[in-house]
């Protein structure tokens, strides 16, 4: 489901927008001390609120969102996974936050399907295509934690 290429674009974009998000940063932060030089207090602490504004922002909305899309694919690729086969129970179609990543929650039921003990409950990846999975289908889920990170039809 993922490749070492995944990760690396990721990476690669992490970088760039760490660059872009630093070019005004380091602007501002040159404009402050110029501003701390010829004493005009109020140009300073106009700029200082900027530059907390944009950096909050940029690293709020811009770096975030990649840098745990980057961890989550880390964890999927090279991180501890456990493999667990059962039949497919149900999954939704709307997707929910957690942790930061957009995932759709399924149940599979690793032995009796009426016995509600033998559900578990499983995360996929709400940025990947959905497979084409039907209810009572058996699979063989490999995971970390509960975030499928391969799977398999038996």
């Amino acid at each position: 489901m993922y490749t070492k290429q995944d990760f690396d674009d990721l990476t690669a974009q992490l970088k760039k927008r760490r660059l872009i998000l630093s070019l005004p940063c380091i602007l501002l932060l040159g404009l402050i001390v110029y501003s701390l030089i010829i004493r005009l207090m109020w140009l300073t602490i106009a700029l200082s609120i900027l530059l907390g504004i944009i950096l909050i922002f940029g690293i709020t909305m811009f770096i975030s969102p990649v840098s745990v899309y980057r961890r989550h694919v880390d964890h999927a690729l090279y991180g501890r996974v456990r493999k667990t086969e059962g039949c497919l129970k149900e999954m939704e179609e709307t997707p929910v936050w957690r942790d930061g990543l957009m995932l759709l929650p399924l149940i599979i039921n690793i032995n009796d399907m009426k016995n509600e003990e033998d559900d578990r409950l499983f995360y996929y990846d709400g940025r990947r295509p959905l497979p084409g999975w039907d209810v009572g289908q058996r699979l063989l889920l490999t995971s970390y934690d509960k975030l499928i990170t391969d799977w398999e039809t038996k």
